[in-house]
């Protein structure tokens, strides 16, 4: 064969490429306090006061007495030591961090160690997010397949430029034209290779605006109204400098994408928005300054004359003109016709990046202070969120409610100018406010278009310029946040999505927010060596879902901008006041959906949280009404209950029986039970909670509901008698679990309990782990039957990024509602089909036989004949006048019978009083009588029978129509 030559680069593995440290132990007898990633090697770890401290090259890691902090490293910003002892991390999302260490030499130690870890990146292999992929990819074929499936972005995000070209409805034949004038980017490095533009634009003139404007931005349209086709632009600022230069290609262009609005008016005509256009005001609107700039236009007068072009320069007009001295500078309205300039005032990256310090310093003071309104008037975040909202509002109505076409610019063009138009595009249209748009959203205005994650983050390799970091993509996804409490049900995702986000921005786990743009991250392949933040907060993941969405709601939304109506946005800035941060292994989450079967031992859909219930959710948040568990919660953190006492064995058991009840018992006793608590044996006395009142059930508590509690009270009580016999023989857990389980069976009440065929293995997987075993499936045989000690899990309340899950109360009481619901449903189900079986076994054709018997003998007896019916007194009887509409049970119809739509909390039932088929409010709200029924007034019937018996009516008044006129003409 020869000598072989040097291993070729396929071959080389993952460990070879991104080798691991050697992990430094102050205690050898400490061990790794949670689960690590893929490619994540743990490199310190150590004993602080009452606390582990580890570090990865991915994550600080502290595990405190009560609660558990994880940081990515590239989130930190600095750490210091302060009064000698205390070790004190700043984060670059306004989170600090504190440790004690008992020695001032163990503090300094964990310093130098940390800021070793946090050096800038000299080189792009530095970042965790390609060591990440790469250990993803050492493994297996079929791994190595699913991961590449699940760290690519979806094909909206890949295909984003032609998908969203044409679902705005674009008239690439005759208006717009899709240039690739910046192919391989040579016209601009930060732009998109495709350009979208009008079409009568030449290549050359696009060459000649880009050496007039800064970065060679040229103004290029990025969203078009479909109802009147006013079109949003964005560009950089002209370099018009002191001397005043004019570029009459540019002058042209910008004219031009208003002459296209002009030609391409929309489904509706340009001269804008019909009357009927529904729009989402939130409370306390009012404001008499700022509104009177927004209803000035009144629509185009004339459809041969264009619509006025606004050109909005985020900056004020003194910056604006400051900026000549550097090249740059504002249009003159003199040199673009039929254009009028607006200056918004919004502040410079260094103005913004001091503010956000001064609010980072408010959040972390201790003890809280008094002023602290005052202070967090003083950092002027919330005012600086005000001007970004009122100039996104100021954009919206002006397509919107004039159909005016609008050019957004600022100095560079990839600061303030994504914050505006990104924020316009989600209060004109829906789509961004799902999912899916979301994501085409973030990707397109933001990384398509060249804003500098690299240099605002903080992790751009060999580029360690302080002035440059500004947490610009935060204060945006703050006003997202601002809109999301002022609008709660018009967003699919909710604020653990927004939180994620935040933090990813800056883990550097993902790649998609590497590099300054795009022509950076592909020529370093960023796409193919780094995951996908999308692969995380896809849609399906009802971590991110917002359970009171309303999907197809066509709503503008007018927000209000006033600094009063603005909220601090305390899930970010104050993560450990958030009463909903989790920190126990109790939180549970949503598994994706290919997640079934008993994969849900460890977390099921139905083993949430307890919180307080409330009576109206919307009007809950509306008015902003805090949310806070119980002090009966047992998944309540040891740090919220003073109180509380270690975590023994019977106190252990209580919490388990407690949870389990709530999933036998999901929420429908009555208020009379609430409260009380059931004993099992004397001996042990275990107490265990009973279940929540009726105000969280959906619908009203039917006899079949009561059937169902009594039924599952007697499973519940059986399985205490068993469970009491527990103590602290942990060894025959497995065992008791299955007498449990058979001595509910022997209750009666065995269809219950097959309802859920899962609750037994889950049980038995939570009593093991209450044991000091994991979590196990039910057939384990023992613990103690393997020799090696068991891999960690990992703890319930953390994702798949290894960071916690911003949690919400509303959105957890919803989970667990509709958790209970579906239970509820599935065990009527199983009722109503066993009931059917039994009837269909039912034999009526000898009680028939035995009727018509009677009936002769009593005809044979009777003497008078005058008192028997004659045959002539018969009528002939039509089948349809014989048949009753049956209508289908509630818990049978889960989804609508027309559109498929799933019912919940917010999309109720409505019966059809004709075919009897259930629906959703949009298939069947209108309202005809039904004479064959003896409905003589209006009911409720769907649509299709809507059309149905208006043409059986039609066709009943034509037939007496010609009989009236044949008996007419024969008379």
């Amino acid at each position: 064969m020869g000598e072989e030559g040097p291993p070729s680069l396929e071959y080389i593995k993952a460990k070879d490429l991104f080798p691991q440290k050697e992990l430094v132990k102050e205690d050898e007898s400490l061990q790794v306090p949670f689960t690590v990633l893929q490619g994540e090697g743990v490199e310190y770890l150590g004993r602080a006061n009452e606390a582990i401290i580890a570090i990865s090259n991915y994550r600080l890691h502290i595990k405190f007495k009560d609660s558990v902090t994880n940081v990515p490293l590239r989130l930190i910003e600095s750490v210091e030591s302060r009064d000698m002892f205390q070790l004190h991390i700043i984060c670059k999302d306004s989170k600090v961090v504190r440790c004690h260490f008992a020695t001032f030499k163990q503090c300094q130690e964990w310093v130098k160690r940390l800021n070793r870890t946090l050096a800038h990146p000299s080189r792009l292999e530095d970042l965790f997010a390609l060591a990440y992929h790469a250990w993803c990819l050492g493994g297996s074929t079929d791994d190595e397949d699913q991961h590449v499936h699940l760290c690519r972005p979806g094909d909206h995000v890949r295909q984003r430029m032609e998908m969203e070209v044409k679902r705005m409805g674009f008239d690439t034949q005759n208006i717009w034209r899709v240039s690739d004038i910046n192919y391989n980017y040579k016209l601009c490095s930060s732009y998109p290779q495709k350009l979208l533009v009008p079409i009568w634009i030449t290549d050359k003139e696009l060459e000649s605006v880009a050496s007039f404007r800064s970065w060679k931005r040229i103004p290029v349209v990025v969203y078009r109204h479909q109802k009147n086709g006013a079109v949003i632009a964005r560009c950089s600022q002209p370099e018009i400098s002191w001397w005043g230069w004019r570029n009459t290609d540019d002058e042209y262009l910008v004219t031009s994408i208003a002459k296209a609005c002009q030609m391409d008016p929309g489904a509706k005509g340009a001269c804008g928005a019909p009357a009927s256009r529904q729009h989402g005001e939130a409370p306390d609107s009012s404001d008499s300054d700022f509104d009177s700039s927004l209803t000035g236009g009144s629509g185009c007068d004339d459809n041969t004359v264009p619509q006025k072009l606004l050109i909005l320069d985020a900056r004020s007009y003194t910056a604006a003109v400051a900026n000549r001295a550097k090249g740059g500078g504002c249009e003159c309205e003199e040199y673009y016709p039929n254009c009028e300039v607006m200056f918004m005032g919004m502040a410079n990256i260094h103005a913004i990046r001091n503010s956000f310090q001064a609010l980072r310093a408010v959040c972390s003071q201790i003890p809280d202070p008094g002023n602290w309104l005052s202070a967090l008037e003083s950092t002027r975040w919330l005012q600086h969120l005000s001007v970004m909202l009122k100039a996104a509002t100021l954009v919206c109505s002006a397509v919107e409610r004039e159909g005016r076409p609008v050019l957004v610019h600022c100095s560079d063009g990839w600061d303030r100018t994504p914050q505006i138009v990104a924020l316009a595009k989600i209060l004109l249209d829906p789509y961004y406010r799902t999912l899916e748009g979301f994501q085409v959203l973030v990707e397109t205005e933001w990384l398509d278009y060249g804003h500098k994650f690299g240099d605002r983050c903080g992790h751009q390799e060999n580029a360690d310029d302080v002035s440059e970091q500004c947490p610009v993509f935060l204060q945006w996804l703050d006003c997202v946040h601002q809109l999301f409490k002022q609008f709660p049900c018009l967003f699919e995702f909710n604020e653990a999505f927004l939180v994620k986000l935040v933090q990813h921005t800056y883990s550097c786990l993902y790649g998609t927010f590497l590099c300054n743009n795009a022509r950076e991250r592909e020529a370093k392949n960023i796409y193919k060596r780094t995951c996908s933040v999308w692969s995380l907060l896809r849609m399906g993941n009802k971590n991110f879902q917002n359970f009171l969405y309303i999907p197809s709601h066509d709503m503008v939304l007018q927000p209000v901008c006033h600094t009063r109506a603005l909220q601090l946005w305390t899930a970010v800035y104050l993560p450990t006041s958030s009463p909903c941060t989790a920190v126990d292994d109790s939180m549970e989450l949503y598994h994706p959906p290919n997640v079934t079967g008993d994969e849900l031992t460890s977390r099921s859909l139905d083993r949430l949280p307890k919180t307080r219930s409330m009576d109206n959710l919307l009007t809950a948040i509306e008015n902003g009404v805090p949310l806070t568990r119980t002090s009966s919660d047992p998944n309540l953190n040891k740090h919220c209950q003073e109180d509380r006492s270690a975590l023994e064995p019977t106190l252990a058991m209580e919490e388990t029986l407690a949870d389990y009840s709530e999933e036998v018992m999901p929420p429908t006793v009555s208020d009379s039970v609430q409260g009380e608590s059931l004993h099992s044996s004397p001996a042990k006395n275990l107490e265990v909670p009973a279940a929540e009142s009726c105000e969280d059930t959906l619908d009203e508590t039917s006899p079949a509901d009561c059937t169902q509690v009594g039924a599952r009270r007697l499973i519940y009580e059986s399985q205490l008698a068993d469970l009491s016999l527990l103590g602290s023989h942990w060894e025959s857990v497995q065992g008791l679990v299955q007498s449990a389980c058979s001595s509910a069976a022997h209750a009666g009440v065995t269809r219950a309990l097959h309802s859920n065929n899962f609750q037994s293995r889950r049980l038995a997987s939570k009593l093991y782990s209450l044991g000091g075993h994991p979590i196990l499936p039910a057939s384990y045989s023992s613990p103690s039957a393997s020799s090696s000690p068991p891999p960690p899990q990992a703890p319930a309340y953390l994702d798949d990024d290894g960071l916690p899950v911003a949690m919400d109360a509303v959105q957890q009481r919803l989970r667990q509602i509709e958790a209970g619901y579906k239970q509820e449903v599935e065990l009527l189900r199983q009722q109503v089909r066993q009931l059917q079986m039994r009837l269909e076994n039912i034999d009526y054709e000898d009680d028939i036989v035995n009727i018509k018997c009677q009936n002769n003998e009593e005809d044979s007896l009777s003497t008078h004949s005058e008192d028997r019916l004659s045959e002539g007194s018969w009528d002939r009887v039509e089948r349809k006048d014989t048949e009753v509409t049956r209508w289908v049970p509630d818990h049978m119809a889960s989804h609508c019978f027309n559109c498929d739509c799933e019912f919940w909390i917010a999309k109720r039932r409505h019966h059809c009083r004709n075919c009897g088929n259930v629906f959703c409010k949009d298939c069947c709200h209108l309202k005809l009588p039904i004479p064959d029924q003896q409905l003589y007034d209006p009911v409720l019937v769907c649509n299709t029978c809507h059309d149905l018996l208006l043409e059986s009516r039609t066709r009943e008044i034509r037939s007496q129509q010609l009989k009236k006129a044949i008996a007419t003409a024969s008379s």
